[in-house]
C-alpha cells in the first residue's frame, strides 16, 4: 500500500528528533544523518508539489484557458416570401408581387381567345387584341401596344383604349421599348433610331456612325434612367458567330450625338434596364435566354446573375424578374425578397409589367 505525503513527513522530523541520540558512533550518525536529510528534502519538495497540483486542479477551467474572441456572427440567409398562386380574372388588374399590375400578357404564334391580353388604364379589366398577333409590346401604362401582325409589312400601333390602329413606318421585325412613363417608343433602324410621338405618331429620327451599329442584328437601343440618353451595344463577331458585346455607346436621345462608351458588355433587356439612379443595368447574353445579369455600370462588373426571362428596374430601386412559371422582386443587387407562382393561364407568356 502506498504511504501518503503526510505520513513521509512524520517519519522524516521522528527520524530527525532521534539523531540526538548516544554520544559514541558520532561519524556513523553523522553519515545517516545525511541520507535521512536528503530523504527528508526529497519528500518535502514531493509533498509540495503535490500539493500545487492538487490545488491546480482545482482552479476553474474557464480561469486558466487563455482568452479567445467571440466567434463572428452569421447573418441568417435571406427570408423569401412565397405568395403561392394568385388566380387570374380578365376582369380586374392581376397584381404582381410589390403590388404592381399586369398590363399585357401574350403568347407567341397564337390567335383568337386569350392569346393577347392588356390591361387598359383605369385597371377595369383586360381586352383582348383581335386578331393573328405574331408580337406585342405594351407600354407601362396600359394605354398603346405596338403590334406585329404576321400579315402586315409594318409595326402597328394600336390605342388600346379607342381600338384605332395605325401603321407606323418601320419594318415588322424592328425592335421598339417604352420609355418609362410610356409616353415616347425607341425605335431601332437599320441607321440608327427614332423617337415615336404615340399620340400623334411623329417622329425625330437620328442617324449615328455606321461603325456603331454592327449589332443592331441581335441587339436594340434602350432608354437610360431618365429618358434623356439611349444605349446601344457595341460588339464584334467573327464569322457564323453571336456578336461578343463589348462595351455600350451611349447617345443624346434627342439629337442623335454620341456621348460616351460605359464598359458593360452586355445587351440591355430593354424597357426599365437601368436602375433609377443609373448605377446599375439588367443585361443579357446576345447568344442566351433565361440569364438575366444585375451589372455595376461604371466598372462593368457583374453584381449577380438572375434566372429570369426578362427583367425591369422598379422606380423604388428595386428589381423584377420573370421566367415562364414564376415572377419575383429582388433587391437592387440581387436578393430575392418574394416570389409568385404564375397559374397557367398566364405561364409561359411574355408579359408587361405597369408602373
Amino acid at each position: 500500500m502506498t504511504r501518503t505525503a503526510d505520513d513521509l513527513l512524520r517519519t522524516a522530523l521522528r527520524d530527525l528528533a532521534g539523531e540526538a541520540g548516544r554520544p559514541h558512533a558520532l561519524p556513523t550518525r553523522a553519515l545517516a544523518a545525511g541520507h535521512r536529510r536528503r530523504r527528508i528534502r526529497r519528500t518535502v519538495v514531493s509533498s509540495a508539489a503535490a500539493i500545487l497540483v492538487a490545488a491546480a486542479a482545482a482552479v476553474p477551467y474557464s480561469l486558466t484557458r487563455s482568452h479567445q474572441p467571440a466567434p463572428a456572427a452569421v447573418a441568417p440567409a435571406p427570408t423569401v416570401v412565397d405568395l403561392g398562386t394568385r388566380p387570374f380574372a380578365e376582369q380586374r388588374a392581376y397584381l404582381l408581387p410589390g403590388g404592381v399590375p399586369l398590363v399585357g400578357a401574350f403568347r407567341y404564334g397564337s390567335s383568337g381567345d386569350t392569346s393577347a391580353l392588356v390591361l387598359p388604364p383605369g385597371g377595369t379589366g383586360y381586352r383582348q387584341v383581335p386578331g393573328f398577333t405574331g408580337s406585342l409590346t405594351v407600354s407601362p401604362t396600359g394605354r398603346y401596344a405596338v403590334v406585329e401582325r404576321l400579315a402586315a409589312e409594318r409595326l402597328h400601333l394600336l390605342d388600346v383604349t379607342t381600338g384605332q390602329e395605325r401603321t407606323l413606318p418601320y419594318p415588322i421585325a424592328s425592335a421598339a421599348v417604352w420609355s418609362t412613363d410610356g409616353a415616347r417608343l425607341l425605335v431601332t433602324r437599320d441607321t440608327g433610331f427614332s423617337v415615336v410621338d404615340p399620340a400623334t405618331g411623329a417622329a425625330a429620327d437620328h442617324d449615328v456612325d455606321p461603325g456603331r451599329t454592327r449589332c443592331l442584328n441581335r441587339c436594340q437601343y434602350t432608354w437610360l434612367a431618365g429618358g434623356k440618353q439611349v444605349a446601344l451595344p457595341q460588339a464584334v463577331a467573327q464569322n457564323s458567330e453571336a456578336p461578343r458585346v463589348t462595351g455600350l455607346a451611349i447617345f443624346d436621345a434627342g439629337t442623335g450625338e454620341l456621348l460616351r462608351d460605359v464598359p458593360v458588355t452586355g445587351a440591355p433587356l430593354g424597357r426599365d434596364a437601368w436602375s433609377p439612379d443609373g448605377r446599375l443595368v439588367l443585361t443579357r447574353d446576345t447568344d442566351q435566354v433565361g440569364r438575366v445579369w444585375v451589372v455595376d455600370a461604371a466598372s462593368g462588373h457583374v453584381v449577380r446573375g438572375l434566372a429570369a426571362e426578362t427583367a425591369v428596374f422598379r422606380p423604388d430601386g428595386t428589381v423584377l424578374a420573370a421566367d415562364r412559371e414564376r415572377v419575383t422582386r429582388y433587391t437592387a443587387d440581387g436578393t430575392p425578397i418574394e416570389t409568385l407562382t404564375l397559374p397557367d393561364v398566364l405561364a409561359g407568356r411574355k408579359l408587361t409589367f405597369g408602373r
